[in-house]
C-alpha cells in the first residue's frame, strides 16, 4: 500500500503532464465532478503509457458517462462519494496488487503467439501446396479456414483491450447458440445439437458473452480430451451456467500437457466485465474438461 504523503492540487492538464512522468508519483486522485470529460479522457490516455501509475475516481452526481472505459483499467479504481477515509484505505490496498495483474495479464503473450502460430502456419502450408498441383481447391479452402482461426483470436483481443464499450441488452439462450453456430462453422466446426428444454433470457453483453464461450470451445477444442465440445446450461436456484463440455471418454495419457494460461485468462477477463464468473472444471488440475461462464440470477 502506497505510504507516501499524498498531495491534493487543483488538476491543470500541463501541471499533470509532467509530473506524471516524475518517479516520485506514484497515483492521482481525481474528483469527477470538478474536472471536464475532455480532462478525464487526457488523463486516461496517459494512464495507458504509464501502467506504473495508480489512478483512484471520486465519482459523485455525474456518474461515469463519457469516461466508462477509463474504469476499465486495471489500475483505476472507482469511489462512488461521499467517500469516507476506510473507503479511500480499500481502493489504495486493491491498487497496491496492480502489479499482480499486470504480470497476469503479462503471461497471456507466450500462449497468444501460440495461438496465432498454428493457423499461420496452415496458411503458408496450403498456399504453398496450392501452387503445385492443379486442382487447389482443397488447400484454398484449409487457408480460408485457418484465416477465419485467426480473425477470431482478433476479435476476442479487441473485445479485451477494452476499445469496445460494453452495453448490456437482452439476449436470449437460442439466439446466443444460433451466432456461436455461424462463428465456429467458419473455422471448420459443428456445434452438436445442444439439449436444452427451455429458452433463457440474459440481461447482459451479447458481445463479451459469446466471446467467453467462444474462447471456451476453442480451449475445449485443443487441449481438452478427444471429440466434440457439447454446449450446455445449468440453471440453478441463484445461478445460471453457460459452458461447453467434453466427455472423459478414455484415461488421459500421462505426459499430457496443460493449455498455456491465455486461454483461461480469457474467459476471466470475459466474465469479469460481464460481472459473472468463470466456469472451469479440469482433470487432474490441468486438463480442461468444462469450460464457461455463471451468471447470478
Amino acid at each position: 500500500m502506497p505510504k507516501h504523503i499524498i498531495t491534493c492540487l487543483p488538476l491543470r492538464l500541463e501541471d499533470w503532464l509532467e509530473l506524471s512522468h516524475q518517479k516520485d508519483i506514484e497515483g492521482i486522485i481525481i474528483d469527477t465532478d470538478y474536472v471536464t470529460i475532455a480532462e478525464l479522457r487526457t488523463v486516461s490516455a496517459s494512464l495507458n503509457l504509464l501502467p506504473q501509475i495508480w489512478c483512484i475516481l471520486l465519482v459523485g452526481d455525474r456518474g461515469i458517462v463519457g469516461f466508462e472505459k477509463m474504469i476499465l483499467k486495471n489500475h483505476v479504481k472507482v469511489l462512488p462519494k461521499p467517500w469516507t477515509p476506510n473507503g479511500l484505505k480499500s481502493c489504495l490496498k486493491s491498487l497496491n496488487n496492480a502489479e499482480d495483474v499486470n504480470e497476469s495479464h503479462s503471461n497471456l503473450l507466450p500462449g497468444l503467439i501460440e495461438g496465432f502460430r498454428d493457423p499461420l502456419t496452415s496458411i503458408l502450408g496450403n498456399l504453398e501446396l496450392a501452387t503445385q498441383t492443379s486442382d487447389a481447391s482443397k488447400m484454398l479452402e484449409n487457408a480460408r479456414t485457418s484465416t477465419n482461426i485467426l480473425n477470431e483470436h482478433l476479435k476476442l483481443l479487441e473485445l479485451l483491450s477494452f476499445e469496445v464499450t460494453p452495453h448490456n441488452d437482452y439476449l436470449e439462450l437460442n439466439t446466443l447458440i444460433k451466432s456461436l453456430e455461424k462463428d465456429l462453422k467458419k473455422i471448420g466446426h459443428t456445434l452438436p445439437p445442444p439439449n436444452i428444454k427451455e429458452n433463457i433470457n440474459l440481461y447482459t453483453e451479447p458481445r463479451y458473452a459469446k466471446a467467453a464461450l467462444m474462447t471456451s470451445y476453442l480451449l475445449l477444442q485443443r487441449f481438452g480430451p478427444p471429440g466434440n465440445p457439447i454446449f450446455q446450461a445449468k440453471v440453478e436456484k441463484e445461478t445460471i451456467s453457460l459452458f461447453f463440455s467434453k466427455i472423459q471418454e478414455q484415461e488421459i495419457q500421462q505426459g499430457n500437457l496443460a493449455p498455456p494460461i491465455y486461454y483461461e485468462e480469457l474467459i476471466n477477463s470475459f466474465a469479469h466485465t460481464l460481472q459473472a464468473e468463470s466456469y472451469l472444471v479440469k482433470i487432474d488440475d490441468a486438463i480442461p474438461l468444462q469450460a464457461g461462464i455463471t451468471f447470478k440470477r
